[in-house]
């Protein structure tokens, strides 16, 4: 085993059930065949269920969208209709289809004042509890990207304005992080300046042991930078490399809380990093 890992970092993966583990045994385990795929299906369409439902806030539709990304499940109609629901809250609705154009502020109006942000749920992703302005548009570009909707000009212009505020002043390496995924599924110039300037940002915030000031999960900014693959988010990866293998558990599993998912994070970041095979 490769990265002086001291167990086996797949283990807990084998046998369960959750969308982290079920990505995991597909794509890293090599698991296949009928019984494996109906799995699958079961838990997208539980997943797909809980985003139809009305009243789903919006770290859940969030976590739902997640959940199928990682069960390669974002064809389901479910998944689109709550991408469209993401969308018209991350860029008006009444913008995108009024000949009128909007200033780039609109693309970052504020939730409701009564729409809960349950952090419990975003911890089951990526996505940090950052502000929920931020938080809305970048889930809006990353899914959006992930299902071939990210030539839609909106998200275009909304790529630029995070680029305008990303000069603008300092921010954290939460945001930097939603930031820098926001622009990894799109595939526009304005995504690939973004994606530059929030992986120096996010480099520059790094500690000297490899990791970064909590509460931004170690395994979650490693994999954000792996997407990347800039001689920057590169470098900084690599230097985080050491700080992922300290935390590895006694079970091979990353992580005290959601090991499926803080496992998820630390394996798929020491592949990215060349580290595991």
């Amino acid at each position: 085993m490769r990265a002086g890992l001291a167990a086996d970092p797949y283990a807990v993966f084998r046998d369960n059930l959750h969308p982290a583990a079920l990505h995991a045994r597909r794509h890293w385990l090599g698991e296949g065949g009928r019984t494996f795929a109906r799995l699958v299906r079961d838990q997208a369409r539980r997943r797909a269920a809980l985003l139809d439902r009305a009243g789903t806030p919006l770290a859940d539709r969030i976590a739902g969208l997640w959940a199928l990304w990682l069960l390669d499940a974002l064809d389901h109609p479910a998944a689109g209709r709550a991408l469209d629901w993401l969308m018209d809250r991350a860029i008006p609705f009444a913008q995108r289809q009024s000949p009128r154009r909007a200033s780039d502020e609109d693309l970052f109006h504020h939730l409701d004042a009564d729409e809960p942000l349950v952090a419990a749920s975003l911890a089951e992703t990526p996505f940090q509890p950052t502000e929920r302005v931020l938080l809305k548009t970048c889930a809006a570009l990353f899914f959006a990207g992930a299902m071939g909707r990210s030539k839609d000009a909106d998200l275009r212009r909304a790529a630029s304005v995070l680029a305008q505020r990303l000069n603008a002043g300092k921010w954290s390496c939460g945001v930097l992080c939603d930031v820098l995924l926001a622009a990894s599924t799109v595939s526009n110039p304005e995504a690939k300046t973004v994606a530059g300037l929030a992986a120096a940002r996010l480099a520059a915030q790094q500690r000297p042991d490899g990791a970064w000031p909590r509460p931004l999960p170690l395994g979650v900014a490693a994999w954000a930078l792996g997407r990347l693959g800039s001689r920057v988010a590169h470098r900084s990866l690599q230097r985080a490399v050491p700080a992922l293998i300290v935390r590895q558990q006694r079970d091979g599993a990353f992580g005290l809380a959601r090991r499926e998912t803080q496992t998820w994070f630390a394996v798929a970041a020491l592949k990215a990093a060349g580290a595991l095979p």
